[in-house]
């Protein structure tokens, strides 16, 4: 069990990300020089309610967003979005991994990616072997274009999405002791 949080803590994480969540590797192909790639896990959560993600943001960090919308119905409410890379992306995938339900899966493609930087070194030379892998780990999970705002940048994302949403069997070794109001 991690010791910075409390295990209704982490559940509550794991059950608000595998509603609301979504977790990518996103290639984003550089303008300098001779325009490589270069491949970032994200995870992103959703939801119109601020405070709930500003507390998701006290408990494992990241940034919140506001949604801007350039039309939408005059009777939407204002929509955010909390925002992990890195680390902190790696750190909460970590933790609350034992209690996803749902999106377990893609925290586990995403935490072999991390394993897989980890292995490539930010100085290291180019290693073919892990490239590949991690290339195959961003093309295995689909692809989606999004033009950037700058006219050179092209980003292009691959959310992780297993083929067939398994909802695995709760496992009785994890319990969690909830208060009884009497």
């Amino acid at each position: 069990m991690d010791a910075e949080h409390p295990p209704i803590a982490l559940a509550y994480a794991a059950g608000f990300f595998d509603g609301e969540g979504s977790l990518s590797i996103i290639r984003q192909r550089t303008s300098r020089g001779r325009g490589r790639d270069v491949y970032k896990v994200a995870l992103i959560v959703a939801n119109n309610n601020r405070s709930v993600l500003e507390s998701l943001q006290a408990e494992f960090g990241g940034r919140i967003y506001k949604n801007a919308f350039r039309t939408k119905p005059a009777n939407w409410r204002p929509s955010f979005q909390w925002h992990l890379w890195g680390e902190e992306c790696e750190q909460f995938c970590i933790v609350v991994r034992p209690y996803m339900r749902i999106k377990g899966v893609l925290a586990d493609s995403a935490l072999e990616f991390f394993a897989l930087q980890h292995q490539r070194g930010r100085k290291r030379a180019h290693d073919p072997a892990i490239w590949e892998r991690m290339k195959e780990l961003h093309r295995t999970h689909g692809v989606l274009v999004q033009k950037g705002s700058a006219p050179r940048r092209t980003y292009v994302a691959a959310t992780v999405v297993p083929e067939v949403l398994a909802v695995p069997k709760f496992d009785d070794s994890i319990r969690l002791e909830m208060p009884h109001e009497g």
